[in-house]
């Protein structure tokens, strides 16, 4: 699996990451503490919008030109959106500035987030998919980890315009990886066979094939699901439970180490019959919500959150992997696009089913019916006759040298 192009890809990934979570953070404190909330608001939404609605045209943008150019252009744009900031951010933090880069910011998102994606299948064989995902998930951790901290010492040094310079350098790293991937025809262009057609098009591809379309529904429902507990039910447990800011702490850190050791055990775990592997791990995670809802004490509760972390951490690498290796290359920036989409479209829709349902009933009963629909929605998959005993790939191929 290890070669050098996907290791400058890797390089590149994680200074991409550690910026976009340096943005956040930051833009985050900024705002809240020196703006109105409403104004606050308005900016943090302003990155949303343009991501949501460009998603799915940008995935048919991908396909019809390549996903390295998109992933270029996109680096660029955020590259040049930061240092335009840089100096306007000089004597202050002007809203209208902020409220133009995020919407800025969002749009390249949209662009980078398919082209990115369908990178990998580029760089790896089809059977090393899944643990080469489970790598991309770990710095995607580390990153958001490591953001945190980071953040905190640049808006103490020099406030919002500490943070955008390093993000200069962060995300014009990741430009000249991209630069370097393309001389060895790194996301080219994938087929001439079946030029993109469209949004339409894709949708059509995806309904077509039973195996993707199962997969995709699967990590829709998950993330659905999932937010609530995980994002909103932690926090009420430790209030609950008088675990206080420290036991929540101890709970996040419990289900990040869990998904970590999950997503790297991939690297030498290569079940023969991945996607089945990968459904039964998310059900081994849904059941993990029942004690997690009900446990007496912090051991006990950090205990499950490890074990639930434990079973999504591979969970998303067999799954997106999975994914990947059975969709033609002509359609990958698409299928990634819906794939995108769906984790960060499901994730607020998740967050108010769930506090509705702590309405109706409570706490613990929402993360047991949580629980209970992952189970069921893995359970199902597993043994329907559309998961195929292992990934037969359609057409894809690997720009993988050693």
């Amino acid at each position: 699996m290890w070669s050098r192009p996907f290791g400058i890809y890797l390089g590149g990934l994680s200074a991409d990451l550690l910026g976009d979570s340096l943005w956040f953070v930051g833009l985050t404190w900024a705002v809240a503490s020196t703006t109105s909330p409403a104004s606050a608001s308005l900016i943090l939404a302003a990155a949303t919008i343009p991501r949501v609605l460009l998603m799915l045209p940008a995935g048919s943008l991908v396909d019809r030109v390549g996903a390295m150019k998109v992933a270029q252009g996109a680096q660029l744009l955020r590259t040049a959106t930061m240092a335009v900031l840089v100096l306007a951010l000089v004597g202050g933090i002007p809203l209208p500035a902020l409220v133009v880069a995020s919407m800025v910011f969002g749009a390249a998102d949209a662009l980078r987030m398919p082209a990115s994606g369908s990178l990998l299948p580029s760089l790896l064989q089809a059977k090393d998919l899944p643990a080469g995902q489970g790598v991309v998930s770990t710095i995607y951790r580390v990153a958001t980890v490591l953001a945190a901290p980071a953040a905190g010492a640049l808006l103490a040094w020099r406030g919002l315009q500490a943070v955008v310079i390093v993000n200069v350098l962060l995300f014009g790293s990741a430009l000249a990886a991209y630069a370097l991937l393309a001389r060895r025809g790194v996301g080219a262009v994938a087929s001439d066979d079946e030029p993109a057609a469209g949004v339409r098009a894709g949708l059509a591809y995806v309904r077509t094939r039973p195996a993707i379309l199962t997969m995709l529904v699967v990590i829709s429902l998950i993330n659905l699901a999932v937010a609530g507990p995980l994002e909103l039910g932690l926090a009420l447990r430790s209030r609950q439970q008088d675990w206080g800011a420290g036991g929540l702490g101890v709970l996040f850190g419990a289900f990040s180490l869990g998904a970590t050791v999950g997503a790297l055990s991939l690297s030498r775990w290569r079940p023969k019959n991945p996607a089945r592997a990968g459904y039964l791990c998310s059900a081994v995670a849904g059941v993990a919500l029942v004690p997690l809802a009900i446990a007496p004490g912090l051991a006990m509760a950090a205990t499950a959150v490890a074990l639930c972390g434990l079973g999504f951490g591979p969970a998303g690498g067999l799954l997106l992997g999975g994914i990947q290796a059975a969709t033609q290359p002509a359609h990958m920036g698409r299928v990634m696009s819906l794939i995108t989409l769906s984790s960060i479209g499901t994730a607020p829709i998740g967050l108010l089913l769930f506090g509705a349902l702590i309405g109706l009933v409570s706490v613990a009963a929402a993360m047991a019916v949580s629980g209970a629909v992952i189970v069921g929605a893995a359970l199902i998959a597993a043994t329907s006759s559309h998961t195929v005993a292992a990934f037969e790939p359609e057409g894809n191929s690997s720009l993988r040298s050693d």
